[in-house]
This record gives C-alpha cells, sequence and structure tokens, in this order.
C-alpha cells in the first residue's frame, strides 16, 4: 500500500504544511484541480494537486473544499506556489489540520506530469512486489505438497506465509486439520470429536485452537446448519 507518508519521504522539493496526522491515507491515483467542479470527477484515493488557476480565480470554492476532499476519500491535497498563489490560503491549512488531512506546498517547478508518474511508478513497483511475495509463497505451498505429501505440511507453509494460524475444513465446516506455524508439532493433529468444541484442548496437541478462530468457526458453522 502506497501511504501519502512513504510516497513524499523522497520528494525533497515539496513540503508538508498541514494535516500531518493524516499522512497515512493511501494514494490509489492522481488528479489535478481544472474546473471549479472538481469535486464531480474524483472518486477517492487522489494526491489532488492545484496550480491555483481554478481556486485563485474561484475563491468562494475554498470553503469546505478540504471537507469535501476527505468526504470523497482523497489522500492528500498539494498547492503550487508562486504561480497563482503566493502562500496557501489560511482556510486551506486550518481545515487541513481540524480534519488532520494532509496539505502539501509544491514548488513552482514542478512539473504535474512527473509528479502524476512518480506516483503510478511507486504503485506499480508496490504491485510488482505484491506479486512477487504471492509467487514465492504459492511456490513454497505447491513444493511443499508436491515433496512432502502430506496437507498438513502445506498447511504449516501456508501458516507461515499468512503469520496466521490456518484451518482446514470439510464443506460442513467441520474441523479437519490446523496448523499455528513452523514450530507447530503438525504430525500430532487430530481434529476434535463432535462432542468436542473447536475451541477445546486437543489432548494430542499441546496447544487449544485459539478461541477467537474457533468462535468465528462456531459461528460460520452455525450460520450454514
Amino acid at each position: 500500500m502506497v501511504t501519502v507518508a512513504n510516497f513524499t519521504s523522497d520528494l525533497e522539493q515539496i513540503r508538508c504544511v498541514a494535516g500531518f496526522r493524516g499522512t497515512n491515507r493511501k494514494i490509489t491515483s492522481f488528479s489535478i484541480i481544472d474546473t471549479p467542479e472538481i469535486l464531480d470527477w474524483l472518486h477517492g484515493g487522489e494526491f489532488v494537486v492545484d496550480s491555483g488557476y481554478i481556486t485563485f480565480h474561484n475563491p468562494s470554492i475554498l470553503k469546505g473544499f478540504v471537507a469535501s476532499l476527505k468526504e470523497k476519500g482523497c489522500a492528500a491535497l498539494g498547492v503550487k506556489l508562486h504561480r497563482y498563489h503566493n502562500e496557501i490560503p489560511n482556510i486551506i491549512l486550518e481545515d487541513g489540520n481540524k480534519l488532520d488531512f494532509p496539505i502539501y506546498e509544491l514548488p513552482y517547478n514542478l512539473y504535474f506530469c512527473d509528479f502524476a508518474y512518480t506516483i503510478h511508478k511507486r504503485m506499480f513497483e508496490e504491485q510488482l512486489d505484491e506479486m512477487y511475495h504471492v509467487s514465492i509463497a504459492y511456490k513454497d505451498i505447491v513444493d511443499s505438497l508436491s515433496k512432502y505429501k502430506v496437507p498438513e505440511r502445506m498447511l504449516s507453509e501456508l501458516s507461515l506465509v499468512l503469520k496466521n494460524p490456518v484451518f482446514l475444513t470439510n464443506s460442513r465446516f467441520e474441523l479437519i486439520d490446523y496448523s499455528y506455524g513452523p514450530n507447530d508439532n503438525f504430525s500430532s493433529h487430530t481434529p476434535p470429536t463432535q462432542s468436542q468444541s473447536p475451541t477445546q484442548k486437543n489432548p494430542r496437541h499441546p496447544n487449544p485452537i485459539p478461541r477467537r478462530a474457533g468462535q468465528v468457526l462456531m459461528r460460520i458453522c452455525a450460520k450454514s446448519s
């Protein structure tokens, strides 16, 4: 996930001037304020930038503008200085701080096309990284199943990838097996009997199934019955 904070951390030419506590917002795209009706063309996740042309000639749209950007789910607002605005209007700064919505100063010599390219490049790199880890995890799981030919080992590998316990059930959500992770003694697993709750301790396993996961499993079973 590309957030405002990790995207802007390497961009020395821009500076956050308000809404510092909102820099964990997620960036999914880029948009330029090119019309007074810009809010009608936003769908959320945008790092919105302003050359100043629209807001300078239509100052009335600034009232409640930051609140509307936040309501739309936008990530941040950047205002280019020394083109039309010599400084960011106070109403933008005040609303940014009040609403924890990040406001950035953009230098006059910043090309918006370069800025948009940088955003989309970071998002693409993030997706490639996620795809790489997914492909490695898939390979490890398939190799494990091919090599050991036991589902218990695959559950252990999957639990390691997900960093959470993994439960294997049949179509009726009856527990078949489970794994706590790489240190789990999966060879000793036996599913609970019909009279035994999924949250009860299995006498052949050193730990009980996590209570929260067991409760979720029980609720699913109850809904399916």
